[in-house]
């Protein structure tokens, strides 16, 4: 392997005894081997090669070269096993043992959290190696800009490049005035909520040759959007785009002199775009900006708004969600289907085109995402997303809204009739998913509730006026039950061996799936994926009433961080 790839062939000889053990076929290994196997190790330890305190948490390079001889010569001439160095915390003597070990391989620098206060020397070292840079995080003080204005600040590698300053806004001007990096592809920004002032979105020279920029709020003044758009108007490589609490609200009355100039069908075009995620912005201001903006229909729009911005129906959300989530070919395929996922006030919109049956999975990138952030949202914001939901619905009309997951259930006074409402708007649901997955929703889930939400339920109690079961979306042909524990107890069963016991829940289930069978004369098809407490008596009684498939899993429901669920449909 070449030394440029990170490796020096050069490795002193190593006698067999200094081995740990001769006959142990890692021993055997090629030296270029055993490096790639010590670099993939680095990829996934969170541990960072400056660690100053290599005892207590020991950092790759000080545990590789500590197993043996042999180790230790490879360890010592990878190069890229040293091209980490946090300039914030390490002393001059590591920065200079880590520079010369990482021979010519391109730098990572991690300086976000210099300060004032900071040891400058380390930074002053690597700045000598400013052309092998390709990755550079910094916390921009004055002096700092000091020492970067006083190097030829040339860096032909960098492509990653994150500032963070601190004080006058001027400074990350003159900063990136002077920088020369033809290949710069990243460029994050923010700002110490200290800092002096923020910076003007009309005077920021943004390089061309970007293709993923972050602004954080803290950094630039809140700016009207069509001006916002202006100044990222040439950035027609950009991929990524994220905007947090930077959108300001649009105001008729705002007479700023290049707003004047502004015709009605101004616009930009980022043909690369594959996502814009707007944060803290309300839904007018990022409704307003993404007017401005001519992206693909592939591009996904992430909204997170600010809470107090939550209401049942933004006038600004249902033209934008009329816009993004209209058909994206005039002839669609057999199956055109648009996929909604909703979880603890967030919901996430999917078109999806396939050629007979729906195989889709939540983890695909979606085409448009809503979020209030609130971890423990009250009933009445839970009440209050629901009924911004029914209200988004009302776009899908001429659409196909067949395939809808929820993995947030928690009961409250107004539930059921809430969610039914969201039902009775969506009636070409052809799948519906129940995902109990997310252990930061885990605890707010009801089974009831889910099971009444499907049940077919009559008119009338009076027998005279008694009509045909209603159920609710009609054309539903699968079901999927994701983390769900089917032993689970009747409410105020603690020891669940009560009326029903620990199968009440089934017996519920099998109930409901057999009313349905009775009233639309079709079984549903019901696929069980880390349910908890399944076995195969269950799925026995289970396909009495429906078409079971079942991934065979016995254990307790299984309950993750991401709650990343799968799903069938047939």
């Amino acid at each position: 392997m070449a030394e440029a790839e990170g490796f020096s062939s050069a490795i002193p000889p190593v006698h067999p005894d200094t081995l740990v053990h001769t006959r142990s076929p890692i021993t055997n290994l090629p030296a270029e081997v055993l490096a790639q196997i010590f670099l993939c190790r680095v990829k996934t330890r969170k541990d960072r090669p400056t660690d100053a305190n290599p005892s207590s948490s020991p950092a790759p390079w000080w545990t590789l070269s500590a197993v043996c001889q042999y180790w230790r010569n490879v360890a010592l001439h990878t190069a890229r096993l040293w091209n980490e160095i946090n300039v914030a915390s390490a002393s001059v003597e590591l920065t200079e043992l880590f520079l010369s070990r990482s021979a010519q391989a391109a730098l990572v620098i991690h300086g976000s959290a210099l300060s004032s206060e900071s040891n400058l020397e380390p930074l002053r070292l690597v700045l000598k190696e400013l052309g092998r840079i390709c990755v550079l995080s910094v916390g921009l003080t004055p002096a700092v800009l000091e020492l970067f204005q006083a190097t030829p600040f040339t860096a032909p590698l960098l492509s990653v490049l994150d500032i963070f300053h601190h004080s006058d806004p001027n400074d990350i001007l003159a900063f990136l005035e002077g920088l020369q990096a033809p290949v710069l592809r990243d460029l994050m920004l923010s700002a110490s909520y200290y800092a002096q002032e923020r910076v003007d979105w009309l005077k920021f020279p943004f390089p061309s040759s970007l293709t993923q920029l972050i602004v954080d709020g803290e950094s630039f003044f809140h700016t009207h959007p069509s001006l916002i758009a202006d100044s990222i108007g040439h950035l027609r490589h950009l991929t990524f785009l994220s905007l947090d609490d930077i959108l300001q609200d649009p105001d008729p009355e705002d007479h700023h002199p290049q707003l004047a100039n502004r015709t009605a069908n101004f616009s930009i075009e980022l043909p690369e775009l594959e996502e814009v995620e707007l944060i803290e912005a309300s839904v007018a201001a990022a409704a307003s900006f993404l007017r401005y903006l001519k992206v693909p229909d592939r591009t996904h729009i992430a909204l997170t708004p600010h809470l107090d911005d939550l209401s049942p129906s933004p006038p600004s959300l249902l033209p934008l969600m009329q816009q993004r989530l209209k058909p994206k070919v005039a002839s669609p395929p057999k199956l055109t289907a648009l996929s909604v996922t909703i979880g603890s006030l967030n919901a996430t919109f999917h078109w999806m085109f396939a050629k007979g049956d729906p195989a889709v999975n939540d983890s695909r990138t979606a085409d448009v995402t809503i979020t209030y952030p609130d971890p423990s949202p009250s009933h009445e914001r839970t009440s209050c997303f629901i009924q911004l939901l029914q209200g988004v619905s009302s776009v899908f009309t001429p659409f196909n809204l067949a395939i809808l997951y929820i993995q947030f259930l928690p009961d409250y006074p107004a539930a059921e009739s809430e969610w039914l409402a969201l039902f009775a708007k969506t009636n070409n649901i052809i799948a519906l998913a129940f995902d109990n997955g997310r252990r930061s929703t885990h605890s707010a889930w009801c089974n009831d509730l889910m099971l009444s939400l499907v049940r077919p339920r009559c008119h009338s109690t009076t027998l005279e006026d008694m009509m045909p079961p209603l159920v609710s979306l009609p054309r539903l042909q699968s079901i999927v039950l994701s983390s769900i524990d089917i032993a689970s107890k009747r409410p105020g069963d603690e020891d669940g061996l009560g009326l029903g016991g620990s199968m009440y829940f089934l017996d519920r289930l099998c109930g409901v799936l057999a009313e349905r069978t009775v009233v639309t004369g079709v079984p549903l098809s019901l696929n069980l994926k880390r349910c908890g407490n399944v076995n195969r008596v269950v799925v026995g009684r289970l396909r009495d009433v429906a078409d079971v498939r079942w991934d065979q899993y016995e254990g307790p429901a299984v309950v993750s961080d991401d709650g990343v669920m799968e799903m069938e449909s047939r």
